[in-house]
């Protein structure tokens, strides 16, 4: 496989509408999944700078590529925790369209404390 020897816990928000009929996402305070497998690789410069041509504006902002196996589901908003920090998932992809694996491309999450 692709050496999963790390872990993150994902959290997915629920979809509410208010009565004046705005959307509200509301975060669980405890994760949604536990311990998912994974590997864990440093976003590189040159996908920063391919995030900065398509209007991502990150920046400096630390962002990782998570490695899952195929068919594990996760989803773009949804939060991943990793090493005590929260990081938003902007991408999934599945890169050699055969199935192998997924990429996960998420940004790190200031101030969340659940």
């Amino acid at each position: 496989m692709i050496g999963l020897n790390e872990t993150v816990d994902k959290y997915r928000p629920t979809q509410t509408i208010t009565p004046e009929g705005e959307e509200v996402f509301e975060w669980p305070d405890s994760p949604t999944e536990s311990d998912i497998p994974c590997r864990v690789v440093t976003v590189s410069l040159a996908r920063k700078a391919q995030m900065e041509a398509i209007g991502l504006h990150y920046g400096d902002v630390e962002a990782y590529t998570f490695l899952f196996e195929d068919g594990k589901d996760i989803a773009r908003d949804d939060k991943l925790k990793y090493d005590g920090e929260y990081y938003r998932v902007l991408s999934v992809e599945d890169p050699d369209k055969l199935g192998h694996h997924l990429e996960v491309l998420a940004v790190h999450v200031e101030g969340i404390t659940s």
